[in-house]
């Protein structure tokens, strides 16, 4: 049976939930009516979207970003047991008077377990990864990563209102790790925002937040000559081995390519409409946040068909 929760009157007040934006703070409060008695709720993005967003279709593509913020903040802690993602809010006994609690049934934190901490080999499964390795490795290429992201940010249009940038941040690295290029990131930004100064957006709640025009890769809309369209000219092998390596680095179903597997019309190959349904089905699974569609359009989560 779901319990009272309490909210302390000095909460809007807090400096760190101040340092939050709009959507993670109502995320966080919400957040407090799933989790058990000792602060701890299984942390599926999709699962607490469905659940907390019953009337927001936005939210499920929203949602990580919110989490990512609040957990980069401290308020909450993702990690991994048997498999299972959960969270738990830090100190939650302390904020929450619990008369009679229930039995424990979630498992608890644990530094090791928490999200991220263990690497995975090729072909050898989980291995563990030194934190001496991840400083290392975060040294070597943060601060190359952070003056692209500060040249992106320095581009992007102005906007009133929240515009958080730490998401943004962790999707524009993504999106590098993925094979795009920053300088072409950089002059997609450029190019949103001669359009938003054109049509008089600049300034106001009309322009995207960053975070949002990185995960809908929105950038797509904004590329001079980006890398998916220079395919090979005619639909053979080599043309197909493009869009399907396309789509597994970026998500991007290349709009030369036709409608995309498991939509009318589709006119790939057989053993590339099975491959391309597997990636789906995979990340569907996996509770990846990435979007996957076509260039220049937002996904479409209408039902696939069969594979031939």
């Amino acid at each position: 049976m779901a319990r009272i929760r309490t909210i302390k009157p000095e909460f809007p007040q807090s400096e760190s939930i101040g340092q939050l934006s709009r959507d993670a703070r109502l995320l966080f409060l919400q957040l407090f009516t799933v989790v058990d008695d000792f602060g701890r709720a299984r942390a599926s993005s999709r699962m607490l979207a469905s659940v907390l967003y019953p009337y927001d279709d936005d939210a499920k593509d929203l949602i990580d970003s919110w989490l990512d913020e609040l957990e980069e903040k401290g308020h909450i802690r993702r990690y991994r047991v048997d498999g299972t993602l959960y969270l738990d809010i830090p100190n939650w006994l302390k904020h929450q008077k619990i008369d009679h609690p229930s039995k424990k049934g979630l498992p608890e934190f644990t530094e090791d377990a928490r999200e991220g901490s263990r690497g995975l080999a090729p072909d050898l499964g989980p291995v563990p990864v030194s934190r001496t390795n991840i400083r290392s490795v975060a040294k070597a290429t943060r601060p190359r990563r952070g003056e692209e992201f500060e040249k992106f940010k320095a581009e992007y249009p102005k906007r009133d209102g929240s515009n958080p940038w730490t998401p943004a941040e962790k999707l524009f690295d993504q999106a590098i790790a993925a094979g795009m290029d920053p300088t072409d990131l950089i002059a997609a930004a450029r190019r949103y925002r001669a359009e938003c100064d054109r049509k008089g957006l600049t300034g106001t709640d009309k322009v995207a937040q960053a975070q949002t025009w990185l995960r809908q890769k929105r950038w797509t809309d904004y590329a001079d000559t980006p890398p998916t369209l220079q395919l090979p000219a005619a639909e053979d092998q080599s043309f197909w081995d493009h869009v399907e390596q396309t789509y597994r680095s970026a998500g991007i179903w290349s709009r030369h390519a036709g409608p995309k597997p498991g939509f009318p019309d589709c006119r790939a190959p057989t053993d590339v409409v099975r491959r391309i349904l597997e990636i789906d089905e995979a990340k569907r699974l996996s509770g990846d946040g990435m979007q996957f569609g076509s260039e220049g359009n937002e996904s479409d989560e209408r039902p696939r068909q069969a594979a031939g």
